[in-house]
């Protein structure tokens, strides 16, 4: 971070475009900012022989913020290839969305889905990685498993355990609790498929 003269805490500059940007993006964009008091119509104040008041002052810059300022063409591509992969991914995502063969409730794969990044990155199938995702959505939404593991963790923290040792133990023991319930909840899923399957073909 570069430090900002007279020790303020606020490294905020108004632009010359009108919008808020930093005192760092300014210095390292070769725009040095300066003091400016605002005017009354500007949102100042004016002292009682009617000359601005001091108090009233902000940063400014003569630059645009990064959002207006005109882009090279090595950061206009740099742009493109971003929306590219951004869309590619929406596409990917879509082409895993599905229903829960029980609840009816459509699945979409979160941002943080790690059999989602596995199938972006061409390592996993797609029926493995729908298998997945559904696996995931039985375990939180039709088992207790996110009651059983907070439980269990708040009980650990009280006993003294570690935030991270308790996170591993309390997701361990919730998973053992409702393996069974999984399980059953699995053939129910195949027994649906398998109905739904027979239902078409005749």
């Amino acid at each position: 971070m570069v430090p900002v003269p007279g020790g303020r805490r606020n490294p905020y500059v108004r632009a010359s475009c009108g919008h808020w940007t930093t005192y760092e993006y300014c210095v390292s964009h070769g725009a040095v900012p300066y003091e400016h008091i605002r005017t009354p119509r500007e949102g100042g104040r004016l002292k009682r022989d009617g000359t601005p008041d001091p108090r009233w002052k902000e940063l400014r810059a003569d630059i645009p913020c990064a959002r207006c300022r005109p882009k090279t063409p090595a950061e206009v591509e740099e742009e493109r290839e971003r929306r590219r992969e951004y869309a590619r991914r929406r596409r990917l995502r879509d082409r895993l969305e599905f229903a829960c063969p029980l609840c009816g409730k459509r699945l979409r794969a979160r941002r943080d889905s790690g059999a989602f990044e596995s199938f972006a990155a061409g390592s996993l199938g797609e029926e493995e990685a729908r298998r997945r995702l559904l696996g995931a959505h039985l375990r939180h939404e039709h088992t207790d498993y996110d009651r059983i593991r907070r439980d269990e963790y708040e009980r650990l923290r009280r006993l003294g355990y570690g935030w991270e040792e308790a996170h591993a133990i309390a997701k361990e023991k919730a998973a053992e609790k409702v393996r069974g319930c999984l399980g059953e909840l699995w053939k129910k899923v195949e027994e649906k498929v398998a109905s739904a399957g027979t239902a078409e073909g005749s």
